[in-house]
């Protein structure tokens, strides 16, 4: 079993920000993050990518 400091993920500033507009709206565009945080389409994309790897996005879901 895993202790919860193996699995500990260090949040930046871009990586809070990225989370607040996805919980904002799941669907925003990766551009519209991008222009916001100030760093690539790509960059963004791989931090999702490794948020979602290390646990902290599971998933997106819509709520009518």
């Amino acid at each position: 079993m895993k202790s919860l400091s193996d699995d500990a993920y260090h949040l930046d500033a871009v990586d809070k920000e990225i989370i607040y507009m996805l919980m904002d709206n799941a669907k925003t565009s990766l551009a519209l993050i991008s222009s916001h945080v100030g760093i690539s389409t790509t960059a963004v994309h791989q931090r999702i990518k490794k948020l979602e790897q290390a646990g902290v996005i599971e998933n997106s879901v819509s709520f009518l």
